[in-house]
């Protein structure tokens, strides 16, 4: 804050999920909570979002793939209306949106 000292995108973002396991909501909204994220701090805040939404009811906006295959649920997208909604396992075999976005993403890491 004011005064303190400035910390990375990637280290506010940790903070911000280690306050929400302290205030214990029973559901939490994630916003894009690793999109800070540079490669190297990806796992740090994939784990951290994984454990601040342990015990509650979580929905996550996600665009890092690796972090929306780890939901108990997917629901994908497409100009505002929902085209596929299952688990990672689900609709990576079911050769729709999701399995194409999945093969991208893997393909570019």
């Amino acid at each position: 804050g004011a005064g303190g000292h400035a910390l990375p995108a990637a280290r506010a973002q940790h903070l911000a999920l280690l306050r929400l396991a302290l205030v214990d909501p029973g559901v939490a909204l994630l916003d894009e909570a690793t999109a800070e994220a540079g490669t190297s701090d990806a796992d740090l805040l994939e784990n951290a979002a994984a454990a601040a939404l342990t015990g509650r009811t979580g929905v996550v906006i996600a665009h890092r793939l690796s972090q929306a295959a780890r939901a108990d649920r997917i629901v994908v997208m497409d100009a505002g209306r929902i085209v596929e909604s299952g688990t990672h396992t689900e609709l990576a075999t079911a050769h729709g949106p999701y399995s194409r976005l999945w093969a991208a993403w893997n393909h570019a890491r």
